[in-house]
């Protein structure tokens, strides 16, 4: 199942979807020429579009729809709770903090967070390391050896944010946890937050990692390969509310 999952996420969003209409293309060459043709100009016109920073701005900023927080946290949040984002597959400069960019900078604010309210932390990322170090456990590491905060509960199991939001509910209301402040990076927010929140957790949202919005300049319109990925997680978080809300729809 996970790898039918990581196929179909390959295959179906920029910039694999682009090779799947190229090659679907190439196929009915002999057969379909003008549809041929369609799917081999209509791949690179939007591997082209995909790749420019003014267009993946607008694309990923539809989805930064929480402002970053401000002052203290209420004085009824129990608790500060980081997910995981990215992880280094092969670090040997490290023992267990093999965070990626993405995953460090959710670490950083959510450490900032607890250490200015006195809150407890709880990560959450289970991917298993070439070390079989879990990802859960790769940022509490970090948060100690980095941040000077030891002792964050570890939730270590999920394969996905559904999976994170339920596992961390169970986990947090067996302390009398009800409401959290939940760190993620800001364009995966909405995802994160409607699967908390289905878990039965009152969230507070608090993003981080903003990507600045469009700029009408020169450099906007040169193609780059991060334009290229922000397209790329832009889609992957509007596909994936998508088919989290049909999944919720069809739990009840």
């Amino acid at each position: 199942m996970v790898y039918l999952k990581i196929i179909l996420v390959t295959a179906l969003l920029p910039p694999g979807l682009f090779f799947s209409m190229w090659c679907i293309g190439r196929l009915a060459q002999g057969r379909w020429p003008r549809l041929s043709k369609g799917l081999k100009i209509g791949a690179g016109t939007l591997l082209l579009l995909s790749s420019i920073p003014y267009l993946s701005s607008h694309a990923i900023g539809t989805l930064q729809q929480v402002p970053p927080l401000r002052g203290p946290l209420p004085g009824d949040v129990g608790a500060v709770v980081i997910l995981g984002g990215d992880f280094l597959p092969y670090a040997p400069e490290f023992d267990k903090g093999r965070v990626g960019a993405l995953t460090l900078q959710r670490l950083r604010y959510g450490a900032h967070l607890a250490r200015e309210n006195g809150l407890p932390v709880l990560v959450t990322a289970g991917e298993q390391r070439l070390d079989d170090v879990s990802g859960g456990e790769a940022m509490a590491a970090c948060l100690e050896s980095d941040f000077g905060l030891p002792g964050a509960w570890v939730e270590d199991s999920a394969r996905d944010t559904i999976e994170n939001a339920r596992l961390s509910a169970d986990l947090l209301k067996s302390q009398g946890i009800e409401r959290v402040a939940l760190v993620t990076t800001a364009w995966h927010m909405p995802r994160a937050r409607l699967s908390f929140e289905q878990a039965g957790l009152h969230v507070l949202p608090a993003p981080t990692a903003f990507r600045p919005p469009p700029r009408l300049r020169m450099g906007s319109f040169k193609p780059s390969t991060r334009a290229l990925n922000d397209t790329y997680w832009a889609s992957h978080e509007w596909v994936g509310m998508a088919w989290y809300k049909l999944r919720f729809l069809l739990d009840r």
